[in-house]
Order: structure tokens, then sequence, then C-alpha cells
């Protein structure tokens, strides 16, 4: 590479090396790497032994650039190695030059796995050099308003544009083509966010704050809000631009700093609020209502909202959806006719069987057991010979079925026994079902998340806060 660059119109100077080669999912090759012929482009970053930051100046519309003097130039690369953010940078450059719109300031990557304007106003702008190559920005001044301003998932976005958009729908393809899709940190990679633009709104926030949904022209230098219809592919981007954003957020339960991308974009289509619970204890808040017994009526940890199949698929762990999705399943296939799960502890299979049949045998682990006594198949023996073996066992048994009837009471909900030795009279039953245990009066909550029972004229339990819910 040096020889071929010598031998061109812009060869190298002594002080400069090709210090650094990329393979194109963005990991440096080391020394003794072996690059295999045509797989793939090698990137290679040519610079000064420094390797520093390097910026400079539109100083007209026809591309002519000059240098930034080195007094400001180590003012940003100081703020740059301290974290500063793309609008932090913006506000900077605004301020040295006596500019008072700063989303007038444009920062544009060149060279890199991506020369483009960088949009995010969250984006560290570090980031951009460690992993998309770029340590060269070129900064411009557009004319007065000459931008849109697009904010939404707790993000803000500056899209400018030499040409006015005639329709909201060229800022949706702009902002899907050059942001939602444009975010990877590998190169060569494919964005897995595919959302039409027909699923992303766009909302026009006017100077009282008041938003319009419905559809105009688009006016320069305005502020937009952008919302995404599907939740899973507002996950995507979310995680694929993880890694340009800081840590700006601290989680209530936990109370430790995090990303945006950390935080769940809405636990439920039906929430209206910003979450403060992190993806983290979001799934530990899940695992722990699957274990005591709520897996049917799971919420939101900050709001009433009820969890669909696909929120909780969404934010919990592989092993807690595998234990949730098994709950959800028995529970649909309960009501079936002739339905019966296989017995043997190592399976979790069932099926629909031969009601005039005694004898189950499960089609996956090939087991048997007996419908009619709910065991393990008596092998060798009838069902009358089972129950005259068992005479014994079989009066033992309804003696203790017995006491527990006396000392018991059954769900309303699941018809299982219930034994209560200590305690509140306020049950909740493993099928989650919740009842009073003296007049078995279900417990229930109101449009805001209150608990509430309207407890029977004989019970001895009353509800002091009935008539606040009336």
């Amino acid at each position: 590479m040096r020889d071929k660059f010598a031998a061109s119109d812009r060869p190298f100077s002594g002080a400069a090396a090709f210090r650094r080669l990329f393979a194109s999912d963005g990991k440096e090759l080391a020394q003794d790497d072996v690059v295999t012929p045509y797989l793939s482009p090698i990137w290679y970053r040519g610079s000064s032994l420094s390797d520093t930051w390097k910026f400079t100046h539109y100083l007209d519309r026809h591309g002519t650039q000059q240098r930034l003097d080195s007094a400001f130039t180590d003012e940003l690369v100081k703020d740059i190695n301290a974290g500063a953010t793309v609008k932090q940078l913006r506000r900077k450059i605004a301020d040295q030059w006596d500019i008072e719109d700063a989303n007038r300031v444009v920062l544009i990557a060149k060279g890199g796995f991506r020369p483009q304007s960088i949009k995010g106003n969250g984006w560290v702008v570090n980031e951009i050099k460690e992993k998309w190559l770029c340590r060269w920005i070129a900064i411009d001044i557009c004319p007065e308003k000459k931008y849109y301003v697009l904010k939404g998932l707790r993000r803000e976005y500056i899209l400018h544009s030499d040409q006015k958009f005639e329709h909201t729908l060229q800022m949706k393809e702009m902002l899907r083509e050059r942001v939602f899709r444009n975010v990877q940190q590998q190169y060569g990679k494919s964005s897995s966010f595919n959302l039409p633009c027909k699923s992303i709104t766009i909302s026009y926030i006017s100077n009282k704050g008041e938003v319009a949904r419905n559809s105009h022209r688009p006016v320069w230098g305005a502020e937009y809000t952008f919302e995404l219809a599907d939740l899973d592919q507002a996950e995507v981007f979310s995680n694929e631009e993880a890694w340009l954003l800081p840590a700006t957020e601290t989680c209530m339960v936990c109370i430790e700093d995090k990303k945006i991308s950390d935080l769940p974009v809405r636990v439920t289509a039906g929430c209206k609020h910003e979450l403060a619970t992190c993806k983290a204890c979001l799934d530990q808040w899940l695992t722990s209502s699957l274990e005591s017994g709520t897996w049917d009526r799971l919420r939101c940890p900050e709001c009433p909202e009820l969890l669909k199949h696909a929120d909780v698929h969404r934010y919990a762990s592989k092993a807690t959806f595998s234990r949730y999705d098994e709950l959800v399943t028995r529970e649909a296939l309960k009501d079936l006719p002739h339905f019966r799960w296989c017995l043997s502890t190592a399976c979790t299979s069932g099926q629909i069987d031969d009601a005039a049949c005694t004898k189950f045998k499960c089609n996956e682990c090939k087991s048997s057991h007996c419908i009619r006594h709910n065991v393990r198949w008596h092998k060798g023996e009838t069902c009358e010979q089972y129950d005259k073996r068992n005479k014994k066992r079989l009066k033992d048994d309804k003696a203790s079925e017995e006491v527990i009837k006396k000392t018991s009471k059954n769900c309303p909900e699941c018809k299982k026994a219930v034994t209560k030795w200590t305690g509140c009279n306020h049950i909740t039953c493993v099928c989650g079902h919740e009842w009073c245990y003296v007049c078995f009066a279900k417990f229930e909550r109101n449009n805001i998340g209150f608990l509430f029972c309207r407890h029977k004229p004989e019970c001895t339990e009353v509800d002091p806060f009935i008539d606040v819910v009336d």
C-alpha cells in the first residue's frame, strides 16, 4: 500500500504510516491474523503517528474547506475524549462562532465505514471514531431553520436537508434509511430493522406544545415526534443503536446508571408513561410474578396495564418465558374434552385420548398411565384388580379426604382444596385466583390497579375502601 501511494499524486510523508487494518465487521486485525483472499474487503487507516482527530470547516456551498485552528481543535478533542455527545459538540461550536441556534451546526463524518452527517444528538462522538473508523469531522453551518428536529423513544435527531420536504412521508423515509437502518456497529452487517414507513407515525409539535397527528407539509426548523407501531422493531433499533449511547438514566429499582437502550421502549402497547425500570429488573419482576402464581395477570411494574404473550416474550429471559409459555399452553388446553397430560416426570407432552379407553399411552415418550386412577399403568392388572389390591390404601385415602374437607375450603375457581393455618383471609390460590376465605368473594382491581373485595353481607370481613371504589 505504501508503494501504491508513493506512485500516486498523493504520497504519504515520512511521518505517516499504515497503522491499522480492519475486517468488514469492524474488528481490528492483529499482526498474526490470517487474511483469506477475496473473502471480504479489508479497510485500512493511513494516518499520522498521533492518529488524532481532524476538523475542517466548509467555507462555501461548493465544498471548499479549511482546518480549524489548533487551539479550538484541542478543546474539541478534549471534550470528545471526555465522552461528549453530538449535541454537546454542536453547542460548543455554536458558542465559539456566535451562532444562537446550535441545530444549524452540521457534523459530517469523513471517511471510515459510514461517511455521512451525524444525526443523533445523544450519540457519543468518540464511539464513531472507534467503531466506524472516522477521525475526520467536517463542520458545516446550514442556513437558518433548514433542518427538522425529530424526537421519540427518548431520543433526538436533527435531519438537515437542502431541499424542503413536501410531505411527512419523505421525512419518514429519511429517518428510516439514514437513522433506523444505519446505526449498526459492524460494517457489512445488514440492519434487522425492517419496519415499513407506514408504521412510523410523525406528529407536528406546535409552538404551544400541541401535537397534531394529521399529515401536512413539513415546516423547516419545526419539531416533530415519531412513534413506531411495532414494539419488537422499536427494540431492534434500540439495541442496534445502544453502542452509540451514554449512560443517562437511572433505574428506580437497582439504582444503577443505564443507557436509554437498557430501558424498555414500552412494556405494553397500552403504557403511556416513560419507564424507569431497566430490562434486567423487569425480567426479575416477571420471574417473581410467575413464582407468586400470578402468571395470568402479569402487569407492568409501573402501571396497571396487563402484559400480553408478545410482551412477555419480548422482555423475559428465555427460561422465564419458557415457563410462562408452558403455563399459558396448559391453561388453553385444560378445557379441551378428553385432553390429558402425560404423567411421566420426564415428559411435558399431552394429547387428546379415547374417552372409552382407561389406558393412556403417550405419543411422545411412549409411557402409559391409568386414566381412571391417574397413576402409572398397573401392568398385569385390570382396574378392578388394582382396586382390590389397594382397598386398604383407598380406605386410608378416603379418610384423609374427609379430614381435608373438614379443615380446608375449595378455591372457587379451580376447586382445589386450600387449607389456611394462619394469617389473613385474603387467599391467593396457586391458580392465581384471589378470594376471601370466609365468604368466597373475589378480590378484584379497578381500572387504576386498586385491589378491592365486595364481601358478602354475612362475612366477618369488611373492605373499608369499597365506598371509594364505588
